[in-house]
């Protein structure tokens, strides 16, 4: 067993009665290979081996990122992933998602790793996609844990039901005013409710705070917004990407927000029925826009307001993309680019 040259990932989708040969087999592979992949993408375990145990051992240092995808995390599992992200040589990044129904990850087992990513030094990337998104309060107790004990995540992805809008909070929180410096937040497929609203003032306060490393911000629920915007002295020179979904904030609202980030490349508004489009010419017009992608749902737009848009086009000078919709919720339909 060897690995050729010029392979940098493993992709390994395991039969539904198979015996642990396959992991056998890469574990012989890895043994006896002197170069470190860049990436294993595990698909479907449905029980515990020997084998499957022997492999997550051996690959912690032979691979910086593990995809562990529709498979069952068992006691033994948790056990070898905590050992990898915590080694100080150890995985980089650990993504965990699409689980099948009927292997929900318990609040236990998110505990267990939830201890290791905040005890880890090596561990750049988490995200988490389960397929049951309903977490205990326990659960997600422990990842504000985590996120506010960890030193060294870059980026961390998570799509989860929150009990309560108490525990979103606390969750940006930690993630915003951690020790850890984090580029990217992205907390996308978060389920929507009538308690799920994040104050304005405390994305402003952790996003424009002294030593923010955020470039790029996805959140998925309604923004509250309980501060003068107008009056907002406060400025941030890192966050490049900004999406809102379902925020529930008007042109004008997110115009004064972007107003805050000198470094803002990209908006994408286009889960949010927005109208009022020429509240935008302050971020697209002029010598100091730098605005280059701007992602809009026009379908609650009056179309006299959209051709009034459309005739601005050849004055964006910053703007490479257009993106529009005119669908909710749906994938872009349209791109344009101006010169």
């Amino acid at each position: 067993f060897y690995l050729p040259n010029g392979v940098v990932s493993i992709y390994i989708f395991v039969e539904r009665d198979d015996d642990g040969s396959e992991f056998a087999s890469v574990s012989k592979i890895l043994n006896q290979t002197t170069e470190k992949l860049e990436m294993i993408d595990i698909c479907i375990v449905e029980q515990d081996s020997p084998e499957l145990l022997v492999f997550l051992g051996l690959m912690s240092n032979k691979i910086p990122k593990l995809r562990f995808r529709d498979s069952m995390l068992s006691e033994g599992v948790c056990a070898c992933l905590m050992a990898s992200i915590m080694r100080p040589d150890g995985l980089e990044a650990l993504e965990i998602q699409e689980m099948s129904t009927g292997d929900h990850i318990s609040t236990h087992q998110i505990s267990l790793l939830c201890e290791a990513i905040a005890m880890s030094s090596s561990l750049r990337s988490f995200s988490m996609k389960p397929y049951d998104k309903t977490f205990s309060v326990e659960a997600c107790t422990a990842i504000v844990s985590a996120l506010r004990r960890n030193r060294s995540l870059k980026s961390f992805e998570l799509s989860v039901n929150f009990p309560n809008g108490i525990l979103l909070q606390n969750i940006v929180n930690a993630a915003l005013f951690g020790p850890t410096r984090l580029e990217t937040l992205d907390l996308s497929e978060i389920s929507e409710g009538d308690e799920l609203r994040l104050p304005l003032s405390l994305l402003i306060d952790g996003l424009c705070r002294e030593g923010c490393t955020l470039k790029k911000i996805d959140l998925s629920f309604e923004i509250a917004v309980d501060v003068d915007l107008a009056s907002t002295a406060a400025e941030n020179s890192s966050l490049e990407h900004l999406t809102f979904r379902y925020a529930n904030l008007t042109c004008a609202h997110v115009v004064d927000f972007a107003k805050l980030f000198n470094s803002l490349q990209f908006i994408s508004l286009s889960f949010n029925p927005i109208s009022d489009l020429a509240a935008l010419d302050v971020l697209l017009l002029g010598e100091a826009a730098i605005l280059e992608t701007l992602c809009l749902n026009i379908k609650w737009v009056p179309e006299e307001e959209w051709l009034e848009f459309c005739e601005k086009l050849p004055r964006m000078k910053s703007l490479r993309s257009l993106v529009i919709t005119q669908e909710p919720f749906t994938t872009y339909s349209e791109t344009c680019r101006t010169a």
